[in-house]
């Protein structure tokens, strides 16, 4: 064999390991591309998706259990224990505890339950009468031992709401649409019904915690 021939045959061999070497390469970037993209899947839909994510109902918030919504959590998580909405049904718990702190209970059928700090100095007559006002087709109803500003389902406009407040919480129970004003009225008794319950929970997670 030439020198010539030789050296275009070493060239050859080089530029097919070359080639090999380049599409092991290829071959490691996607398939360590596929298994990066599977975890992150697979933990998108565990709790504590963290800020920012798809999905979220409370901006800056987290998605918790519900025993760490009882612990973190700056109020009781007040909640209602309803054929429509009880804990067996629970689908996500929401927390934000920066920044107008706020717990979002979400439910299988849709129907979800908001729990922020407030007092009873933030009345319902006055939020109810800004809100008619502005052309909210609610009314103040008697709920127990508060009054309820209620808005009833309005195709196109709004799914329908409770709204109450009790000592430390301002309370809504919003439908999907499909839930009558009784409906509502029901989980939110639901929930005035549970606040002791809910207070004993937050008490003793809170000496635990100490």
């Amino acid at each position: 064999m030439s020198l010539r021939a030789g050296a275009i045959e070493r060239q050859g061999s080089s530029a097919r390991l070359g080639a090999i070497a380049a599409i092991l390469g290829l071959a490691f970037v996607v398939i360590t591309a596929l298994l990066i993209g599977g975890r992150d899947d697979q933990n998108s839909g565990l709790p504590n998706r963290g800020v920012g994510r798809p999905g979220s109902p409370l901006p800056t918030g987290q998605q918790v259990s519900l025993q760490e919504a009882t612990i973190r959590s700056a109020t009781p998580v007040y909640r209602p224990n309803d054929k429509l909405a009880s804990d067996s049904l629970i689908k996500e718990v929401w927390l934000r505890t920066e920044s107008m702190p706020e717990i979002f209970i979400i439910y299988a059928n849709g129907l979800h339950v908001s729990v922020r700090p407030g007092s009873e100095g933030q009345g319902t007559k006055e939020f109810a009468e800004a809100q008619i006002a502005d052309g909210v087709p609610g009314t103040i109803e008697r709920l127990g031992s508060v009054d309820a500003f209620v808005v009833p389902p309005i195709e196109g406009r709004g799914d329908g709401s409770v709204r109450f407040v009790i000592p430390d919480a301002i309370i809504s129970v919003v439908g999907n649409g499909s839930f009558t004003v009784d409906d509502l009225l029901g989980v939110a008794k639901s929930v005035l019904q549970g606040v002791p319950q809910a207070q004993a929970e937050h008490a003793a997670a809170s000496a635990d915690e100490a």
